[in-house]
């Protein structure tokens, strides 16, 4: 199965992205981004190879993984996944975060299960960070509320993107990367969530509300309110072979507040 548009160079295939970033001008700059980015090199990053911006719109250029991304592995009824499976996968995006927190780019920012890909030898490799190289238009997710036209895989993409870049009305250059590091953790609780939680299929758990209505509820949520707590998916779903630590992982990693989420390196232990 082929599960993105590639590319043969040299009779290796690659994967080809097309940004929605109309065509750029090639400065000092970006050819400085690019370089960063081709010089990442670690074993759970996937390899960025380079970009074309020859044409009307731009295309990044990346290895190929042929085993998919973690979401068509979580889509497939047939596919099992035992708890070692899982640990291996887990493990996998921990050891690529940290890579990238420590490196100059210093954040993924749109970690979600599409963008962790696996390669023939079933091991995860992170994909579409660096975002600073191609800077786009922030969404107005509030705007997006009100729009019928959004189908609910845009929505259900979303539930992995932490509660305060949601709300936020410019983006990335409203945070510091301590802000933006502490949003991926939110992002990996999520992709946890789901691992544990894969008979259910669904992102949130075992809620019969749609993607979209779970994103007003979190971009509406008042943070300064001591009534009410946010909306998360349930801890109830999970197996009943899941050890308190697990819970006390995705309890302190989606918290509504930043800073009580868990380092990365923490995690790694």
């Amino acid at each position: 199965m082929v599960f993105t548009r590639i590319g043969f160079y040299k009779g290796k295939s690659y994967a080809i992205k097309r940004l929605k970033t109309e065509k750029v001008e090639v400065t000092r700059s970006l050819k400085k981004d690019l370089k960063v980015l081709r010089d990442l090199k670690h074993e759970n990053i996937n390899q960025f190879i380079g970009a074309s911006l020859d044409f009307d719109s731009v295309c990044i250029v990346s290895d190929y993984s042929p085993r998919g991304s973690l979401s068509d592995i979580l889509n497939n009824n047939e596919m099992k996944m035992d708890e070692m499976f899982i640990a291996s996968l887990v493990f996998d995006i921990i050891r690529g975060i940290i890579y990238l927190h420590d490196s100059s780019i210093g954040f993924h920012g749109n970690l979600k299960t599409n963008n962790c890909l696996v390669d023939s030898r079933w091991i995860l490799k992170l994909t579409d960070f660096g975002h600073q190289a191609f800077p786009t238009e922030w969404p107005d997710y509030h705007g997006f509320l009100s729009q019928e036209r959004l189908n609910e895989e845009i929505w259900e993409n979303l539930l992995h993107r932490a509660p305060e870049l949601l709300r936020s009305t410019i983006g990335f250059s409203e945070f510091t990367t301590t802000n933006l590091q502490k949003a991926d953790a939110y992002s990996f609780s999520i992709i946890f969530y789901k691992l544990k939680t894969k008979p259910n299929h669904s992102t949130f758990g075992n809620t019969s509300l749609p993607p979209s209505q779970i994103i007003s509820r979190l971009i509406e949520y008042d943070v300064n309110a001591e009534d009410t707590k946010p909306f998360r998916p349930r801890l109830e779903t999970l197996p009943d072979d899941c050890g308190d630590w697990i819970k006390n992982i995705l309890r302190d990693a989606w918290s509504e507040n930043p800073n009580e989420r868990p380092d990365f390196k923490v995690l790694s232990y």
